[in-house]
């Protein structure tokens, strides 16, 4: 299980998968202005001047906020990203007290991130791709992200290995989309909170993995879990165009233009519309 991106990625370094099963389509990440520009900054069309914290220049959240700014006529080269390092290896408290002292004007980020941020109230949401919804408005399209995807050997040698597979997950985002994320936080078994079994820091854990499931919810797939074909078709063009950086993921990411992917071969929607036709 990874992002669907991973297979044009993949596919383009001649490491061949098929996404079988969508499981979230939007991409989970916020573009977020300081407070101090809440007033002033009321879309990416005024991004140029701002200086953007997205991480790694390799990284999903620096494309995608590049794409939200060119979809507002801004091109790419007119954005100021800050240092990787503003978000990378450091803890949320240091970088809300740098957005306090005024050291950046935008952030793209994920949780838990997002959520220390908001909950310090230093940031304000400008674009909201946590959800189906925001997404499509931000990007035009939806954007599939945690998909289970397997090999072409496998899905040729071993077909009814993959239906079991996708039944599994079928089943499992039918039970998420008829259940409220309390309800499904209470089924799940103490495993899943193992080795964090001590008493006082336990029960922080749990609380802490509730509100993350919380949080996470909007952008699980409802009710259709195939891969949507022009969805598809739109994050290989968009992770074949982006502009990576000389790191060794950039390197890999850069490398998949050459590899002729074609975005019809980056999924498999038969074992998926099997198991919704038969799944209730």
């Amino acid at each position: 299980v990874n992002w669907f991106h991973r297979v044009v990625y993949g596919i383009g370094n001649h490491q061949p998968l098929k996404a079988v099963v969508l499981l979230e389509d939007s991409p989970g990440m916020k573009i977020l202005v300081v407070n101090a520009e809440k007033d002033r900054v009321k879309s990416a069309a005024q991004f140029p001047g701002l200086r953007i914290s997205t991480s790694g220049g390799f990284s999903t959240k620096r494309y995608l906020t590049e794409l939200v700014a060119e979809r507002n006529g801004v091109a790419a080269s007119k954005l100021t990203f800050l240092p990787e390092e503003f978000q990378h290896g450091r803890t949320g408290a240091q970088i809300v007290a740098d957005i306090k002292a005024g050291a950046a004007d935008l952030i793209a980020s994920m949780d838990p991130l997002t959520r220390e941020l908001e909950q310090a109230g230093a940031v304000s949401t400008l674009y909201d791709l946590t959800n189906r919804e925001g997404t499509k408005a931000a990007l035009g399209e939806v954007w599939p992200t945690r998909c289970l995807f397997v090999s072409p050997k496998l899905i040729a040698r071993n077909p009814e290995l993959v239906q079991k597979l996708v039944n599994v997950f079928v089943r499992t985002m039918r039970f998420i989309n008829t259940h409220t994320a309390d309800e499904v936080f209470a089924r799940l078994p103490l495993a899943y909170f193992n080795p964090h079994t001590a008493n006082d820091s336990f029960r922080a854990y749990k609380a802490a993995e509730k509100l993350k499931i919380q949080r996470a919810y909007g952008a699980f797939t409802r009710g259709d879990y195939s891969i949507p074909p022009s969805a598809a078709a739109f994050v290989t063009q968009v992770a074949l165009n982006a502009r990576y950086d000389e790191s060794d993921e950039g390197e890999f990411r850069k490398a998949a233009r050459a590899g002729g992917v074609n975005a019809a071969d980056t999924y498999d929607n038969r074992f998926v519309e099997k198991a919704m036709r038969t799944i209730p």
